[in-house]
């Protein structure tokens, strides 16, 4: 039944295909299991993707695939990144892992220069997490057990980064991935068997607005954050779902990485990530890594796409595209409903 549904969803939908660039590789590890991108801002085309992998990991890769620095770290699994949190009289780039055993959330410093990593602290919880997020300082974060989002602000106390509870959010079902819009003043979920929700970062507003049902069956989210505008991105077992930044949240449709010559495809819904900024001749306009689960029957890792190719594949092209001829641009966007 799964697999006639997912062909109806294919058929309706116009078929818009990008290739990756680089992937990670890791021998002798085990799968990947979550990833994020953290921005360099000295050196934008230095910039990592920090990914857990089993049995039990936190390793840095840089932006051809190739890998920087690794942690042991038991039982980890979710997780993000951000730059800009205040630590001792200077801003670093902070990570957190969500971690089964004990149930905690682990916090790591990244050095920009090497991409080494350095535990900063862990944050206790009473159940293992499904989901986490930083804001874009990494001065907020977000924890999700079951259907409860806890936020908690994070600074140092004495040797040691923690986290004091700030508010506590209501999903309608099980968070599977969630997102932080601090400019925006929201939030974004996705909560198994709802979909793709909204709720305001403050608690206002009531219940959270359900975006997509259909996103429901969604791994992984992240914003691609253009000025006040952007996209947010789903990873779908369809493929890589658009929606506007702003506004309504409309649906623009699914773009789907298939084989190139060199990197294969993407299959499966799991984590994605993105950066806006020029990152180099690689990825002038930025870059989006997606979760692949078969990879050609090896380990899952993850696929870095330029965005470019991304934005290119609609038509009109999303913002960050190229200026392609008419001939040469990709099938129009899905309308909102």
């Amino acid at each position: 039944m799964l697999h006639l549904v997912l062909a109806l969803i294919l058929a309706a939908e116009p078929d818009r295909t990008v290739q990756a660039v680089a992937e990670t590789s890791l021998p002798g590890a085990g799968p990947a299991q979550a990833g994020a991108l953290w921005l360099n801002a000295r050196e934008p085309s230095q910039s990592r993707l920090l990914c857990t992998h089993a049995p039990g990991g936190l390793t840095s890769f840089d932006l051809s695939g190739g890998k920087c620095a690794e942690a042991d770290l038991p039982g980890a699994g979710a997780m993000d990144v951000r730059s800009g949190l205040p630590l001792g009289g200077r801003k670093v780039a902070l990570a957190a892992v969500a971690t089964a055993a004990p149930a905690s959330v682990s916090l790591w410093t990244l050095e920009p220069r090497t991409g080494d990593l350095t535990r900063a602290g862990t944050v206790p919880l009473d159940a293992p997490p499904g989901a986490v997020a930083l804001s874009p300082t990494g001065a907020t974060l977000a924890i999700c057990t079951g259907a409860r989002i806890e936020l908690r602000t994070l600074a140092k106390a004495g040797a040691e980064i923690t986290g004091t509870a700030l508010r506590t959010l209501k999903s309608p079902g099980p968070v599977r991935a969630i997102a932080i819009d601090a400019d925006a003043g929201a939030v974004y979920f996705i909560a198994q068997g709802k979909g793709l929700c909204r709720a305001a970062l403050d608690g206002s507003g009531g219940e959270p607005r359900v975006i997509s049902e259909a996103a429901g069956d969604g791994a992984g989210l992240a914003l691609h954050s253009i000025g006040n505008a952007g996209y947010v991105l789903v990873s779908r077992p369809v493929g890589l779902a658009v929606f506007e930044r702003g506004g309504a949240n409309r649906e623009l449709g699914v773009v789907r990485v298939t084989d190139s010559a060199s990197v294969d495809g993407c299959s499966g819904a799991g984590a994605v990530s993105s950066l806006v900024d020029p990152l180099g001749a690689a990825f002038p306009r930025g870059v989006v890594a997606l979760w692949d689960q078969d990879n050609r029957g090896s380990p899952s890792n993850f696929k870095f796409i330029p965005w470019e190719k991304i934005a290119g594949a609609f038509r009109p092209a999303l913002e960050g595209g190229p200026a392609l001829p008419a001939s040469e641009k990709g099938p129009a966007s899905k309308p909102g409903p």
